[in-house]
């Protein structure tokens, strides 16, 4: 991961969004345009202690080649949803669970809680009596318990990689659009807004088909929502990066292994 400082004010910005944008070494070495590396500099990096060779390709084949649905729209629409949903869940950075369980008496309420915690509600049953006032009936009290459980490292890296890369894809989209005249109104998450008359010229361009990663035409004329904010660089704060000193411990008592913890908490003994 490098942590990098961006000096865009045009269409790099797609890529380089931030004004102290992270990028991936997989995503900057796929960089073909020079332009973008020398409008960047790196401040940090940072090397993962362990990696793994995952094939996703297969995975996703796997999916695309799975029948879901006899009918052939609604078989991608699932698909795409299963991709999509999964994505999304890559970033979750913890889980959280609740139960609930219902008690006649209070006294047995409050022992569940006394041994798994949680916090107990009452519901009163509300009679109405012949002379038309309300009087309590049945008694049941709710005993709720919630856990949340947050991940050391989850899937974030996986879900970030696969949006610059995305990002990238973008930026090289746009670049070809422009250089061959075709201007950009607005950039969406995936989608560009162009004149009506240059849709066959980009046809050509770009990658046109109904499957998974492909351009389409979706929208037209007034169905379309021009954005209202200008697109700018995101003014994030610069992370900084804590210097480590390392010192040399003396120990008198080696066997003293209580002490010495306690004096240097994080050492090495050699």
């Amino acid at each position: 991961m490098y942590l990098e400082k961006s000096f865009f004010k045009t269409s790099g910005m797609i890529l380089f969004n931030k004004k102290y944008p992270i990028i991936y070494k997989a995503v900057y070495d796929k960089i073909k345009d020079e332009r973008l590396k020398k409008k960047t500099r790196m401040l940090a990096y940072k090397i993962p202690c362990n990696t793994h060779n995952v094939n996703y390709r297969d995975i996703h084949n796997q999916l695309m080649n799975t029948k879901i649905s006899d009918n052939p729209e609604e078989d991608k629409l699932i698909k795409n949803l299963i991709g999509v949903v999964n994505y999304g869940l890559l970033e979750r950075g913890g889980s959280t669970d609740s139960k609930s369980f219902a008690f006649k008496h209070l006294d047995e309420a409050l022992e569940h809680q006394a041994e798994y915690g949680g916090r107990i509600n009452k519901i009163t049953q509300m009679e109405m009596n012949e002379e038309g006032y309300e009087r309590e009936g049945q008694k049941c009290y709710i005993l709720n318990s919630k856990d949340k459980a947050e991940l050391t490292n989850g899937f974030r890296y996986v879900k970030e990689l696969i949006l610059q890369m995305h990002s990238l894809s973008m930026y090289e989209a746009y670049e070809k659009l422009m250089e061959n005249k075709i201007k950009a109104y607005s950039v969406r998450t995936d989608a560009f807004v162009i004149d009506t008359s240059n849709v066959d010229e980009a046809k050509g361009l770009l990658d046109f088909h109904n499957d998974v990663g492909g351009w389409r035409v979706s929208k037209s004329n007034e169905d379309i929502i021009l954005p209202t904010v200008e697109y700018n660089i995101i003014e994030n704060e610069k992370v900084e990066i804590p210097v480590v000193i390392c010192k040399e411990c003396h120990v008198k008592e080696k066997y003293d292994t209580d002490n010495i913890i306690d004096e240097y908490k994080l050492l090495i003994i050699l």
